[in-house]
C-alpha cells in the first residue's frame, strides 16, 4: 500500500519499543499516528510516499484521515429547523469560544467550543463547524444534534440536522 505525501505536510518517522509513531506537520499542526511495528512502515522523502506492507483498511483511512485534517480539513454543517430555534456562536466574549443555542426549552444551551476547532453561524438557523480531526468533530457534531433531534418528531421534522 502506497499513500502519497502532499508537499505541504512534513512526515517523522519515530520507533519505539513495538511501536513506529507517523508524526504529521503542516503549518501549526500536529497529528500523530501510531502503527504497530509488523506494519513495517517506510517512508521515503525524495518521491512523497508512505509505504505500508499490510492491507488493513482502516490504518490506510486513518493516514488518509491524517493527512487531509491537516491540508484541508473538514466541515460539518448542522441546521436548525423548528420555530425560535437559533444559533450564536461567541468567539471574543471569552477566552474560550462559546456556541449558544435556543431551542425551544426555557433556557438557552451554551456549549464550549473545543481549542482545535472554529465555530460560525452565518445565520441563525445554521452551524458550520470547521476542525482538522473528523472524530473530534463528528463527537462534536453529534453532542449539538443529540440536544433536540429531529428524527425523533416524525411528522414535524424539528430539531436540529447534520447534513
Amino acid at each position: 500500500m502506497h499513500i502519497s505525501i502532499p508537499t505541504k505536510v512534513a512526515v517523522k518517522l519515530l520507533t519505539y519499543k513495538e511501536f513506529k509513531v507517523l508524526e504529521f506537520y503542516a503549518e501549526e499542526k500536529t497529528k500523530r499516528l501510531v502503527i504497530e511495528a509488523k506494519h513495517k512502515p517506510v517512508l521515503d522523502l525524495s518521491n512523497r510516499v508512505l509505504s505500508l506492507q499490510c492491507k488493513d483498511l482502516s490504518l490506510q483511512n486513518n493516514i488518509k484521515k491524517a493527512i487531509i485534517g491537516l491540508t484541508d480539513g473538514f466541515i460539518k454543517n448542522l441546521s436548525l429547523t423548528g420555530t425560535g430555534f437559533k444559533a450564536i456562536s461567541n468567539k471574543a466574549a471569552q477566552p474560550q469560544a462559546q456556541l449558544t443555542i435556543s431551542l425551544g426549552f426555557s433556557h438557552d444551551i451554551k456549549i464550549d467550543v473545543p481549542k482545535d476547532m472554529d465555530v460560525t453561524c452565518p445565520n441563525a438557523t445554521s452551524i458550520i463547524i470547521k476542525g482538522s480531526s473528523h472524530q473530534a468533530l463528528s463527537q462534536f457534531a453529534h453532542k449539538i444534534v443529540s440536544l433536540k433531534p429531529a428524527y425523533k418528531d416524525k411528522y414535524k421534522k424539528k430539531g436540529v440536522v447534520c447534513e
